[in-house]
């Protein structure tokens, strides 16, 4: 998780609390053997992924870190403005006299 506030939502959204202590979060379960272990999902279920995810759908957390860190959009690193060569690609001379037309990545001249 790229921050607390997702954590709290999913382990919310799984039915685990989270009780805020001095010396930070702690996750606190139902206690083994109790009626409220018995009935809770994550440890009564059985042992295995759950065949489809109901959490809500949304950005992961952490690309959106990242993309935040990078100063960049996910399209701009779908389509190749994060990647190094890009760059040295852009502004090496080429044989051709193609139109140069500005690109969306980050303004750099691209030929057409």
């Amino acid at each position: 998780f790229a921050g607390e506030s997702h954590a709290r939502s999913f382990l919310a959204f799984h039915g685990v609390r989270v009780v805020d202590q001095g010396n930070g979060p702690v996750v606190v379960l139902p206690k083994k053997g109790t009626p409220e272990a018995a009935q809770h999902p994550l440890l009564a279920g059985p042992n295995r992924m759950p065949e489809r995810c109901e959490f809500p759908k949304g950005a992961d957390s952490t690309l959106v870190a990242k993309f935040e860190a990078l100063g960049m959009s996910r399209a701009d690193i779908v389509f190749g403005c994060a990647d190094p060569i890009y760059e040295a690609l852009a502004t090496r001379p080429t044989e051709t006299t193609a139109e140069v037309e500005t690109d969306a990545c980050a303004d750099e001249p691209q030929e057409s």
